[in-house]
């Protein structure tokens, strides 16, 4: 059976985006054309190829069979056509999207945006909310070319290479009226407690505490970082957050930060993007910036508390 390009090209985005008019913005195209086109393949194929699930489709199993194989045919031609594959990011006016926490912004996006004005001028960048659990699937429908975070992501097609590690700490205000020097387990226990959604990914400090006995006491739940330092710094409620993004707060502000008191295993920061394989060059160059930049920002700053080690996870 002959197939068109395009019309496969159509398939990918429709299977990627979940939705033809999704698609259809992403190719560029009518929301009729893209549906002419769904028309078209499913006779060729026989098959649905996708159905409405809620306000999405949801692909058949024969569509979730064959997508893997035409990405990858997809990818191979167009690396092809396209300067032998090359990108070139003087030239490039490409847009790249990249999942952050807000805290993370204030962390990465620095030195990231910095790298992107001197080495690719002409790119635009967009940075979406990071949620740990739509991770994958924002890198499989390509809604995102690239995450950073700490908290282990897994998922097939999914590369994760780590750049460094870090550890929990206590954040609370400079003239907390209990806590001195250190902060012990048995005032972790009683102390007002800001508690973070599980989507920002650092259940693990909370999980730690309530099997050392010590779950605190929940004064505030919040979805972002957003207005968590605010809190901390006029109250004598704490915090837990990774030491790097504490450390990045405590230079100016009113908190202390302070060790943990329970052990456990460090977080490893990691940069997660999909299988070269099925990237554009344009996003395999992005994500290979990426880690580089953090690399060589946190080898390079002895005030940084990142901990760089060797690099994990297959190249980029």
């Amino acid at each position: 059976m002959e197939l068109d390009l395009n019309l496969m090209r159509v398939f990918c985005t429709v299977y990627e985006q979940g939705s033809v008019t999704a698609a259809a913005t992403e190719l560029h195209l009518t929301q009729p054309t893209v549906s002419h086109s769904l028309k078209k393949l499913r006779r060729q194929c026989n098959d649905q190829l996708f159905v409405r699930e809620g306000r999405g489709l949801r692909p058949t199993p024969f569509a979730a069979s064959i997508f893997p194989q035409v990405k990858a045919g997809i990818a191979q031609v167009s690396s092809a056509m396209s300067s032998g594959g090359q990108f070139d990011p003087v030239t490039a006016r490409d847009r790249f999207t990249l999942a952050l926490t807000d805290l993370g912004e204030r962390a990465f996006l620095p030195p990231v945006m910095t790298a992107l004005r001197r080495q690719a001028p002409g790119t635009e960048l967009t940075v979406l909310p990071l949620d740990v659990e739509h991770i994958p699937d924002d890198l499989l429908r390509n809604r995102v070319d690239a995450a950073i975070c700490a908290p282990y992501i897994g998922g097939p097609d999914i590369v994760r290479t780590v750049i460094g590690t870090d550890d929990y700490v206590i954040i609370a205000a400079r003239d907390h009226p209990r806590i001195r020097d250190e902060l012990t387990l048995e005032q972790l226990a009683v102390e007002p407690r800001i508690r973070l959604a599980p989507s920002l990914g650092h259940d693990l400090a909370e999980v730690a505490a309530e099997q050392a006995g010590a779950p605190g006491r929940t004064a505030l739940r919040l979805s972002r970082f957003t207005g968590l330092l605010a809190v901390v710094e006029r109250t004598d409620c704490i915090a837990v957050l990774p030491r790097l993004l504490a450390a990045t707060l405590e230079e100016t502000s009113g908190i202390r930060v302070f060790a943990h008191p329970v052990e456990m295993p460090p977080l490893q920061l990691a940069v997660y993007a999909r299988e070269p394989g099925h990237q554009r060059p344009a996003q395999r160059w992005f994500a290979q910036l990426l880690v580089d930049v953090l690399l060589e920002t946190f080898a390079t700053d002895p005030s940084a508390p990142l901990r760089p080690g060797p690099v994990h996870g297959r190249p980029l």
